[in-house]
């Protein structure tokens, strides 16, 4: 019932472990498996796992090392409370594409400082995200679980800005807002109601919002159960931009990002 070609994973288990449960429980339904480094303290890591026929030309995943700016914060002196991690992919077609996951740090125990942080990942993302464009190919998506709402909430208003807004800024595009405003959630926390809202959000460069075809929230077979997350599911239509028409039928890939 969900069975993206592409799919991140913000809180994952060991390389070790993915390559087994891809193999005994998904049927070595992908082909491709990477857990990213990241700044974890308990083995929850990110992932991004790929079906046959799409290829990692390259990855660009250090930026977990990068040193806040701020002078530290309750983690550490790295900015990053997990990543993120970027791939760059050849889908079959021969289209090249950025696709990036991340996880951003969580609102537990919510206060200006942690919110001060978020802001500086976000915005140091949202640079990461301009970087790639200018290098090469100029479509990228960041997925991810961006731990805000898109708006301003809690405590933003002291800490100087809208989360989510900042790691779209001025030219990206979030498509997920239309889910935000919708007022559809994707975190719903099993029995917690607290922090009950959209989450998990998905940006992309000008170059590619034209081949996005839609997003969706997955909550049917056991996605309430397998995750206090549910999937974000981004379609994109998948052809380079060389032979772009102006309408097609929607395509694959499809990069989910899922808990």
């Amino acid at each position: 019932d969900f069975s993206p070609d592409l799919l991140v994973i913000e809180e994952c288990c060991g390389q070790a472990d993915l390559e087994y449960f891809n193999h005994k429980w998904m049927k070595d339904a992908y082909k491709t498996i990477i857990v990213f480094p990241t700044n974890s303290e308990r083995d929850q890591n990110l992932a991004l796992i790929l079906k046959p026929g799409y290829q990692v030309i390259r990855r660009s995943d250090q930026y977990y090392l990068e040193k806040d700016a701020a002078g530290g914060n309750e983690r550490g002196d790295r900015l990053f409370a997990r990543g993120p991690g970027f791939a760059l992919v050849e889908a079959p077609d021969g289209w090249r594409f950025w696709v990036g996951v991340t996880h951003q740090k969580s609102k537990r125990g919510d206060n200006v400082e942690t919110t001060k942080w978020r802001l500086r990942e976000a915005a140091r993302a949202h640079d990461i995200v301009e970087s790639l464009r200018k290098e090469g190919p100029a479509d990228v998506i960041l997925l991810g679980d961006m731990n805000d709402e898109f708006g301003v909430q809690g405590f933003e208003n002291a800490a100087g800005g809208d989360t989510v807004a900042t790691l779209r800024g001025d030219d990206l595009t979030l498509v997920t807002e239309g889910l935000a405003k919708e007022g559809r959630i994707s975190f719903h926390g099993y029995w917690r109601e607290d922090f009950r809202s959209l989450i998990d959000h998905a940006v992309v460069t000008p170059e590619l919002k034209d081949q996005v075809q839609g997003v969706e929230i997955f909550t049917g077979a056991m996605a309430r159960s397998a995750s206090d997350h549910y999937p974000v599911m981004v379609r994109l239509r998948s052809e380079p931009p060389a032979i772009r028409p102006t309408t097609l039928p929607a395509t694959t890939p499809t990069p989910g990002a899922g808990n």
